[in-house]
């Protein structure tokens, strides 16, 4: 994708609750900064993020 690319990003990432014991739900991927590097870099200014996260008990 190209910089400054994107108005909005709308994700539902795995929850980190290890679902049924899939290597998808045990990622951190939310969490890592290279993620959030990859959002910034094709995010125009301005733009939102929308993130769809699990209740943590």
């Amino acid at each position: 994708m190209k910089e400054n690319s994107v108005d909005i990003i709308i994700t539902d990432p795995p929850y980190e609750i290890n679902y049924s014991g899939g290597k998808w739900d045990n990622t951190a991927l939310l969490l890592q900064s290279e993620t959030h590097q990859k959002f910034l870099r094709v995010l125009k200014t301005g733009a939102t993020i929308i993130v769809s996260i699990n209740k943590i008990k």
